[in-house]
This record gives C-alpha cells, sequence and structure tokens, in this order.
C-alpha cells in the first residue's frame, strides 16, 4: 500500500480534530494509554486496535505528535478498513535513544483520524473532518538511585468508626527499596497533634508497587474537618504528604461492589450499592472510579450519572469499565463519591479474569487466590470416588450373576 506524506497531513489533521471534536465518534483506539519502561536504545514494535464501532468502510490515518513522535515509525500510516471488519490491529516502531536524560514520564501522542470516503492521498487540498481518537505512550525513565512517589488516600465515615490511611508507594528509582514505611500525625482545626499512627513496612522492587496502611480511632472525636501530616522515610530519604479529611456530618459510605456480568474485554457494568447514614435526603449523589494497575498507571477514569438517596436509604451507582486489551490481574479502584459538596473516598483492591470480578466484597473473601480451584478439586475427588463405588457394585453384581 502507498504510504502517505505524514508530515502533509500533520496540519489538516489538526483542522480536522477541533471540526470532529462536537460529532459522535466512529471510531475508537485500544488501549488508551500505555506505558513503555525506558531501557537505552530499546527497539520495540508496540500493537494496538482500531474499533469500527459503526461497522463501514473507513479511511483512517495514523500519526504521533510529541515529545517523542520522531522516534515512532509507524508500518502503515493510511488503513482502509472494511464495514465486516469490527477492528483492525495497527503497530509502529519505538526506537529510543541511548538517554532521554530527564527521569519521570515523557509523553507522546498516537492520533487515529477518520478520514471522509472522498479522500485521496494525492490530492490533500480539501478536506472534510469525520472524527478522530488519541492514545496516549509513555515512556518512564527511572529516577537514579533511590525513588519512590506515594499518594495518600483517607478513607472516612462515622464518628464512631476508625479512619483509614492508605497509601500506594511505587518505586520509579533504579534500584531496590529495601525498607518503606510511614508515620502519620492527625491534626485538629487548629492544627494540634491530636494523634499519631504508623503504617506497616513493605520493601519494593524496582517498578515495583506496594500499599503503606494505618488505622486511627478517636473516642468521643467531634464531627469536622481534620488534617493529616504523613512523613515517609525509605532507605534515608522522607517525603511528606498532607491531606485534609472529614469526620462525621454527611456520611454514605459503599456498603457492596458487584459486577455480575463481567467479561474481560468487554465495557463492564461495575455497580457500587451506597447506604446514606445521615438521617436526611442526600441528592444530586455521582461517583468517580479511576482504575490504577500495580504500577501506578491509571487505566481509566469514569463518572457516573446522578441519583438521590433518602434519609438512611440504599441506592446504587454504576460505572462502565472499558476492558478492551487490558490483562487479567489486580487493580486498585479509586472510588471518590461526591455529594452535597464532600467528597469520600475509598480504594478497592479488584482481581479479574476473563469471566470474574472479586473484591473484599465477594462472598469468598478478600480476593483469596486459590479457594475456588481447592473448592472445585474436593468436588472432583468427591466424584471420582462415587463412579469408582458405582463401578465397583456393578462388577460384584455381574460376577454374582454369572455364577447363578
Amino acid at each position: 500500500m502507498k504510504r502517505v506524506n505524514t508530515q502533509r497531513l500533520v496540519a489538516v489533521c489538526l483542522v480536522l480534530a477541533l471540526l470532529a471534536a462536537s460529532q459522535v465518534l466512529a471510531i475508537g483506539v485500544s488501549p488508551a494509554r500505555k506505558v513503555v519502561h525506558f531501557e537505552p536504545n530499546l527497539d520495540t514494535t508496540i500493537t494496538q486496535k482500531v474499533f469500527n464501532n459503526e461497522n463501514k468502510d473507513m479511511k483512517v490515518v495514523l500519526y504521533a505528535r510529541g515529545e517523542l513522535q520522531e522516534n515512532i515509525q509507524f508500518v502503515e500510516d493510511l488503513l482502509l478498513i472494511s464495514s465486516s471488519e469490527e477492528t483492525r490491529d495497527f503497530s509502529y516502531r519505538l526506537r529510543l535513544p541511548a538517554d532521554i536524560g530527564k527521569p519521570g514520564l515523557h509523553s507522546t501522542e498516537i492520533v487515529v483520524m477518520e478520514l471522509p470516503g472522498s479522500f485521496n492521498a494525492e490530492d490533500q487540498s480539501s478536506v472534510s473532518a469525520v472524527a478522530s481518537v488519541i492514545s496516549e505512550l509513555y515512556v518512564r525513565v527511572p529516577f537514579p538511585d533511590k525513588y519512590a512517589e506515594a499518594k495518600l488516600v483517607i478513607e472516612s465515615s462515622g464518628v464512631n468508626n476508625p479512619v483509614r490511611f492508605v497509601m500506594p508507594i511505587f518505586n520509579y528509582g533504579s534500584q531496590r527499596i529495601v525498607k518503606a514505611k510511614a508515620s502519620i500525625e492527625i491534626q485538629g482545626a487548629t492544627y494540634e497533634q491530636i494523634g499519631l499512627v504508623e503504617t506497616n513496612e513493605v520493601g519494593l522492587e524496582k517498578d515495583g508497587e506496594g500499599k503503606l496502611v494505618a488505622t486511627w480511632s478517636k473516642q468521643d472525636l467531634n464531627p469536622g474537618v481534620y488534617h493529616a501530616k504523613a512523613t515517609l522515610e525509605y532507605d534515608g530519604e522522607t517525603m511528606v504528604l498532607e491531606e485534609n479529611f472529614r469526620v462525621g456530618d454527611l456520611s454514605i459510605e459503599i456498603i457492596d461492589l458487584k459486577a455480575d456480568k463481567f467479561r474481560l474485554g468487554t465495557i463492564s457494568a461495575i455497580d457500587m450499592y451506597l447506604e446514606n447514614k445521615w438521617n436526611n435526603d442526600i441528592s444530586d449523589i455521582y461517583a468517580i472510579m479511576t482504575v490504577t494497575d500495580t504500577e501506578g498507571t491509571d487505566y481509566a477514569q469514569e463518572k457516573t450519572s446522578t441519583i438521590d438517596l433518602s434519609a438512611l436509604g440504599k441506592g446504587k451507582l454504576t460505572a462502565y469499565w472499558d476492558t478492551r486489551e487490558i490483562p487479567a490481574g489486580f487493580y486498585d479502584l479509586n472510588i471518590e463519591l461526591h455529594y452535597e459538596g464532600k467528597t469520600t473516598t475509598r480504594i478497592i483492591n479488584a482481581n479479574i479474569n476473563i469471566d470474574s470480578f472479586k473484591t473484599e466484597f465477594s462472598p469468598v473473601g478478600q480476593v483469596v487466590v486459590g479457594q475456588a480451584s481447592a473448592n472445585r478439586n474436593t468436588m472432583l475427588y468427591l466424584l471420582i470416588l462415587l463412579l469408582i463405588g458405582v463401578n465397583v457394585g456393578w462388577f460384584f453384581y455381574f460376577v454374582r450373576k454369572k455364577k447363578k
């Protein structure tokens, strides 16, 4: 297939992107985000998918823009997709230099743009807009020696319930972190210390992830806004994270999380079951669910519609997670509930497989690996013993019958 001059198309494509922004997209791209760990002189080929959402004949142009666009070469930069193709793979070659220099994330956009059916690669003087989508490519350059990043997430509810501090920590350095631990100072309205707790200890391999967790409770705690100051220490390095949190007053809790029809590779409904702990109605409640993998990469951020909850009532919010091109494994679901100017946050660990979605709310407990297979093995053994017993019974029956 004759290659399109990508540089000649860039200006036209930028105009197309602006004009197409208000239209319903007929195309999609997956994954929406890809993270590559930097290696000197890395030469790799990355494959992604274009989705033909309207099952029609399409002409699609591909190009890169951003920091590393010169390091990307498409195998084909013009795709002709037929109406019978629901998806079409495309590939590009990523060739990195010996040294990028600045540590951290380096981003580039992979632009997938639908062209009109009348488009002619030889005549680009007049092109009308159709649609475009973007996939983000990140190259993560490790920091020298020891380097970690962390988040402070505070799960709080009623005045009589403990406050839970969760700190996801990620090793973005070039060396292993032997020990990471944090102390969390809880401060009152005038920043006086009213509590101090320590988290567990973790070690982190290069590119590894872990969680530091601590719980704090105090009797006769008044409802209001409090301040947490977390001091994270790892192998001689120190980091301070600070967040405000609210105790008491309005409160909505997540009491269950289900995905009854979950299947990996589809857009799955994640149902969040809520309970209003306040003795008045609460209106315009919605949630934002952010999905993060074990490397700290955010795969999706989905906002639900809004609902109202009656006093001490229960209800359900639904987020839709696009799991196409997402591998099975463990993910953090960071759920933010928004209502009455307040935000309640909770991190829920999920273990997803081809047709299963397990969390701490699941009947088998907190994402227990192997329990289901153990139960199946027990049933299998009982079934085998039953079959052996039946066969032995038939054997003696025929022996006795033959003797008679």
